[in-house]
C-alpha cells in the first residue's frame, strides 16, 4: 500500500470520526468520501468522478490532478458523468481577477470561499423570473488561501450531444483579456480540516426521501439520486386534474404570492427526521389525507433501508358541514407521476407485476425509476389501480400511475418485496405516533435556568398546548427545508410559495429557522446546513475581495442583494446554537447522541461573520456622531477611495435589487415600509443622494451592531483571537456609550431614532427595546420602557404577567382580513407587539409599498427579540413576569392561525379578529406557511426550560 493510500485510509477513518461527532442527525461517512485529500501531496486538486449525474454516490474514481481541467466519459456515447474538483488556490500576485469557465458537453459551477463565479444557467431551473442574474465577472484576491470548488454534470439530452466529448477548463487572467490556465503551483488538495468537516457534514445530510423539492410539496424526492415521485389528484366526472409538473404549496391557493392550481392544500405534521409527513389534498369536495414515511434520515447510508411509503384516505368533504359519506371516492383516482428533477438524470418506466404474496391476485402496478449509477426504486401499488386510459387529460403526465379512492384509501411502497396493504398501515402509524412533538416528562437536559424564572415541567393542559405549539413550529420548518445543488446541502429558506425563484434565502429567516432547528438533535444537522448556508452566501463587497456582507436575500444563489443587507444577528444565533450544544456535550446527564462537538463550525463561520461586522462598522455608521444607519448601495465596479462613487468605473456586474441607491433599498435594510423611515417633513433632507444613506440614527441597527460585538467577542474568545475579541469589546463600549448620550429620550422614557440635526425622532417600534438585548440599559431605563410602552395596553399591549392573558376585557373586533385597513377608528392593539406603537397614528394605516405590513401588524421576529432582551433583564420582576406574559400571548397568536388553518404566518394582525381569533375568521395577514412564524412556540418552549 502507498503512503498516499495509506495517508488517504487514515484521513476517512478521521473523517468520518468528525462527521459522527459534528452531526446531530447521525449521518455517518458514506463511502463517496474515500480518497479525497490524501496526505503528503503539496500541489494540485482532487478530482472526483462519479457514473451518474449528481456529484455523489459511490465513487468511480478520485485522483490528485495539476490542474482544473479535464475529458471525461466517451465521446462517441453519452453516459451519466459528473466531477467535482476541491482545493485551495494561493495567488501568488495580488490583482483582480477574471475567471473564465469552459464547459463542452454540460454544465458548469465554481465556488471561491463560497462566492459564485461561474454557472452554467441550466443549474439553476427553474429559470427565475426576469432573466438570469449575471455572476460577478471577477474577484480582487491576495496572496491568501481560497477554497475552490467546482462542480460539472455531462447533459445528455441535448439532441447533438453524443457527436462532443465532455471537457472543462478553468482559466483565469489578471488583464481580462489573455487567460491561463491556473498554474498547480498555485493550487493545493488540502482544504483547512474545518472546510473539509463542513463539506461531508452537508454532503451526507442530502440523501433519503424527503419534501426536498421547493417548487411542489407533493413530490417525494430521494436523494442523492434526485429521482421523484409527485401526487395528483383528479376528479373522474369533470375531467379537473391537478398537473403533478406545476408548482404546489403546502398552503395553495390561500395567500397572495401563492401559486394556484386546481386543489388545495393544508399541511400537517412533518417529522424532524423525514420518517413521516401529512398534508390534506383538497379537489372538488373530496378532501384527502395523504401520509408519507420513510426512513432517509433515519438510516443515512444504508441505501436498501431508504423507503417510502404513501397512504391516502378519503377523511370527508372540503364542505365542512359534511360528512365523508357525501363524497363519492368513486369519482377521484390519485396520480403518482415518476421523474427526475434538480438535474437528476435515469429511466423511469410503468410496469406491472404480480405480489409474490399473493401471485393469484391481479397484477399491481409499478413506477419504476433508475437513476444512472445510482439506485433503482420500484414504487408499488397497494390498492386498485385504473388503466392509463381512464383519464384522458392533458394535465395527467407520462409515467404515472392511477390509484382508485373507490374504498376510500390508496397505498403505495417502494419495499421489495411489497408489503401487504395492513403492514404498510401500520408502519404509517407507528411513524405518526412516533412524529408527533413531544416535550420531555422532566426538566430539558442541560438547562439550567435561573430559579427566578419559573421554571417546571408543564403538566396537562400546559403540555398539550406547548405541544401544539411545538408541532406547527415543525412543520412551518421542515416543510420549507429543501435541498438545490448550487447550495453545499440542504437549508430551510423562507417559504415554498415565493415561486419567483429557485428559492428564497433571506438573512433573518434563515437565522431564525435556524435557530428553531436546533431545538431537536434530530434536526441539527439541517440547522448547521442552513447557519453555513445563509452565512456563506456573504457578498463579494464593495471591493469585490470577497470581504463583503450577508446579503439580506439571495434569490435561487445568483441574485443576492448586492446593495444591502438586513439587521445583523448571525453571530447572536450562531453563538446561542454552539452554547446550546456544547452544553449537551458537557453535560454528565446528557445521552451520548446528545453531545456534539460544534467548535469546527465556529471556526468555519468566524472569518464570515467578522467580514460582515467590518463592513458594518465600515458602511453602516453615519452622520457625524458614527452610529448604525441604513443604506443601499450601487454594486458598481469601484475604487478604494472612492467606495459609493458614480463616477469613473461604473460597470453595474449585478442584477439591480428593487429600491437600489434609493431610499426605498435603505428602507429594505430593515422594515419595508415602517412609519419609523417616513419623512419628518420639513426642510430636513432624509435621503442623501451622495451618500446613499439615511440621514438618521437608527436605535435598532446600532443596537444589531453592539449585540453582533459582543457575541463576536465571545466567539474570538472561544478561538482563541485575542486581539479580535479586544477590538470588537472596544467597538462595543464606543457605540454603547453613544447609544446612552444620544439615543435615550429621557422625557419618553424610551429610546428613539434621532436626527443628523440632533433632534430625536420618536416613531417608536420594537427596535426601541433592542439596547436591552445586549444590557445597555440600566435597570432604570429598563423598568421605564417595560411599564411605560411594552405592557401599556395602548401602545404594545404585553400583558404585565402571564395570568394577565387573555384579557378580562378585551377590545372591539374587527371581521375584516386586515391586510390592508381594518373596520375599526381609531385600532386598538390586541396581540402585542405591533411593529409601530399602537398610538403612533400611522398605526394600522396603509402606507408605502406595502400595506399595512410594518405598519402594525405584528412579526414574530420582533417579538423574539423583545423576548431575548427581557432575558437580560431576569433579575427586575417588571421584566420577568412582562416576558411571561409575551410568551403566553405570542403562543396563543401562532395556535389561534393554526388550529383554525394550519398556517405558521409571516406576520399576524395586532388587533382583535372576531371572538378574539378562535374562529375561522382568524388568520395571517401575510405568507400563510412561513418559517420563522413558529418563534412564539420557542420563545414558549425557551421559557419552559427547554432550549438552554
Amino acid at each position: 500500500m502507498t503512503a498516499i493510500m495509506m495517508a488517504t485510509l487514515h484521513l476517512l477513518v478521521l473523517r468520518c470520526f468528525m462527521v459522527l461527532m459534528a452531526v446531530a442527525s447521525g449521518v455517518g461517512c458514506t463511502s463517496h468520501e474515500e480518497g479525497r485529500r490524501p496526505m503528503g501531496v503539496s500541489h494540485g486538486v482532487t478530482q472526483i468522478v462519479w457514473e451518474n449525474s449528481v456529484c455523489s454516490g459511490p465513487l468511480n474514481t478520485t485522483f490528485i490532478v495539476e490542474s482544473v481541467e479535464g475529458s471525461w466519459g466517451n465521446p462517441d456515447k453519452c453516459s451519466a458523468t459528473s466531477v467535482e474538483f476541491t482545493g485551495v488556490i494561493r495567488p501568488q500576485v495580488m490583482g483582480l481577477y477574471t475567471f473564465n469557465c469552459s464547459v463542452l458537453g454540460g454544465s458548469a459551477i465554481m465556488w471561491l470561499d463560497d462566492h459564485l463565479l461561474c454557472g452554467t444557467q441550466a443549474l439553476f431551473a427553474p429559470a427565475p423570473a426576469g432573466g438570469y442574474a449575471p455572476l460577478p465577472p471577477y474577484m480582487n484576491l491576495t496572496t491568501v488561501s481560497y477554497v475552490l470548488r467546482v462542480q460539472l454534470v455531462r447533459n445528455c439530452s441535448s439532441g447533438d450531444i453524443d457527436r462532443h466529448p465532455f471537457t472543462f477548463s478553468l482559466r483565469w487572467s489578471l488583464d481580462g483579456t489573455t487567460f491561463v490556465p491556473v498554474s498547480t503551483t498555485v493550487l493545493s488538495p488540502q482544504i483547512p480540516a474545518s472546510q473539509n468537516t463542513r463539506l461531508v457534514v452537508q454532503r451526507n445530510l442530502a440523501t433519503g426521501w424527503g419534501t426536498w423539492f421547493r417548487p411542489n410539496a407533493l413530490a417525494a424526492t430521494l436523494l442523492p439520486e434526485r429521482a421523484t415521485l409527485t401526487v395528483g389528484m383528479c376528479q373522474l366526472s369533470t375531467g379537473v386534474c391537478l398537473d403533478p409538473r406545476g408548482p404546489f404549496t403546502p398552503e395553495q391557493d390561500r395567500g397572495q404570492e401563492e401559486p394556484k392550481s386546481a386543489a388545495t392544500g393544508l399541511a400537517g405534521m412533518h417529522a424532524w427526521d423525514r420518517s413521516y409527513w401529512q398534508l390534506h389534498l383538497m379537489l372538488g369536495d373530496a378532501n384527502v389525507s395523504l401520509e408519507w414515511s420513510g426512513s432517509g434520515s433515519v438510516h443515512p447510508g444504508d441505501f436498501s433501508r431508504e423507503q417510502l411509503a404513501l397512504v391516502a384516505t378519503m377523511v370527508g368533504s372540503t364542505n365542512p358541514s359534511e360528512g365523508s359519506g357525501s363524497v363519492n371516492a368513486s369519482d377521484y383516482v390519485l396520480t403518482v407521476t415518476g421523474g427526475y428533477v434538480l438535474g437528476g438524470m435515469g429511466q423511469v418506466a410503468v410496469v406491472s407485476t404480480r405480489a409474490q404474496q399473493s401471485p393469484a391476485a391481479a397484477p399491481m402496478q409499478q413506477l419504476i425509476l433508475h437513476a444512472d449509477g445510482l439506485r433503482r426504486v420500484a414504487a408499488s401499488a397497494l390498492t386498485p389501480t385504473a388503466p392509463m386510459g381512464l383519464v384522458n387529460n392533458s394535465l395527467v403526465a407520462e409515467n404515472t400511475i392511477f390509484l382508485l379512492l373507490t374504498t376510500g384509501t390508496a397505498a403505495l411502497s417502494t419495499q421489495q418485496p411489497p408489503p401487504t396493504m395492513t403492514a404498510v398501515k401500520q408502519a404509517t402509524a407507528q411513524a405518526r405516533a412516533a412524529a408527533k412533538f413531544t416535550i420531555p416528562t422532566t426538566m430539558a437536559l442541560g438547562s439550567n435556568p435561573p430559579a427566578s424564572r419559573g421554571a417546571s415541567t408543564p403538566r396537562g393542559a400546559d403540555r398539550r398546548v406547548l405541544e401544539a405549539g411545538g408541532t406547527a413550529m415543525q412543520a412551518g420548518l421542515m416543510w420549507n427545508t429543501i435541498f438545490h445543488p448550487t447550495q453545499a446541502g440542504p437549508f430551510v429558506q423562507v417559504s415554498r410559495s415565493f415561486a419567483q425563484q429557485p428559492y428564497e434565502i433571506f438573512e433573518w429567516d434563515t437565522y431564525f429557522g435556524a435557530l428553531m432547528l436546533s431545538y431537536d438533535a434530530r434536526a441539527l444537522g439541517l440547522a448547521v446546513s442552513s447557519l453555513i448556508q445563509v452565512t456563506k452566501g456573504k457578498t463579494l463587497g464593495p471591493y469585490l475581495d470577497g470581504h463583503g456582507f450577508v446579503p439580506g436575500y439571495s434569490k435561487g444563489g445568483i441574485w443576492l442583494s448586492e446593495d444591502r443587507t438586513e439587521r445583523p444577528v448571525g453571530a447572536q444565533i450562531v453563538l446561542k446554537v454552539w452554547q446550546r450544544w456544547n452544553s449537551m456535550q458537557n453535560s454528565t446527564v446528557a445521552p451520548e447522541h446528545d453531545r456534539r462537538n460544534l467548535s469546527w463550525l465556529l471556526e468555519v463561520l468566524y472569518p464570515d461573520l467578522f467580514d460582515w461586522h467590518a463592513w458594518m462598522w465600515n458602511e453602516r455608521r453615519v452622520g457625524p456622531l458614527m452610529l448604525g444607519g441604513l443604506g443601499s448601495d450601487n454594486c458598481l465596479a469601484v475604487n478604494r477611495s472612492e467606495p459609493h462613487s458614480q463616477t469613473g468605473p461604473s460597470l453595474m456586474w449585478c442584477k439591480e435589487s428593487w429600491g437600489m441607491g434609493r431610499l426605498q433599498g435603505a428602507r429594505f435594510e430593515s422594515l419595508d415600509n415602517s412609519p419609523m423611515y417616513d419623512s419628518p417633513g420639513g426642510n430636513y433632507t432624509f435621503w442623501n443622494t451622495s451618500t446613499l444613506r439615511m440621514q438618521v440614527y437608527d436605535i435598532g441597527q446600532t443596537s444589531a451592531m453592539i449585540s453582533e460585538c459582543e457575541a463576536l467577542a465571545k466567539i474570538a474568545d472561544l478561538l482563541g483571537r485575542q486581539a479580535d475579541a479586544k477590538l470588537l469589546r472596544q467597538r462595543q463600549n464606543l457605540l454603547s456609550s453613544l447609544v446612552q448620550q444620544h439615543m435615550w429620550n429621557g422625557e419618553l422614557a424610551v429610546y428613539a431614532n434621532v436626527l443628523f440635526n440632533g433632534t430625536s425622532y420618536p416613531r417608536v417600534s420594537p427596535t426601541s427595546f433592542y439596547p436591552m438585548l445586549s444590557g445597555l440599559a440600566t435597570d432604570e431605563q429598563a423598568v421605564a420602557m417595560v411599564t411605560r410602552w411594552l405592557t401599556n395596553a395602548s401602545r404594545f399591549c404585553v400583558p404585565p404577567n402571564a395570568s394577565a392573558w387573555p384579557p378580562q376585557q378585551p377590545p372591539p373586533a374587527t371581521t375584516q382580513t386586515l391586510r390592508n385597513a381594518p373596520s375599526m377608528d381609531p385600532p386598538q392593539c390586541y396581540w402585542g407587539m405591533p411593529s409601530i406603537s399602537a398610538d403612533d397614528p400611522a398605526y394600522m394605516v396603509a402606507g408605502g409599498t406595502s400595506g399595512i405590513y410594518w405598519r402594525g401588524q405584528t412579526w414574530a421576529p420582533q417579538a423574539y427579540l423583545v423576548y431575548a432582551a427581557l432575558q437580560r433583564y431576569d433579575h427586575l420582576p417588571a421584566a420577568r413576569n412582562a416576558r411571561k406574559g409575551l410568551c403566553a400571548q405570542q403562543l396563543s397568536l401562532l395556535l389561534s392561525a393554526w388550529n383554525a388553518h394550519h398556517h405558521v404566518c409571516e406576520n399576524y394582525p395586532s388587533v382583535r379578529v372576531n371572538n378574539s381569533g378562535v374562529n375561522a375568521d382568524f388568520d395571517c395577514t401575510g405568507n400563510q406557511f412561513y418559517t420563522w412564524g413558529g418563534l412564539p412556540a420557542f420563545m414558549a418552549l425557551s421559557e419552559a426550560g427547554f432550549y438552554a
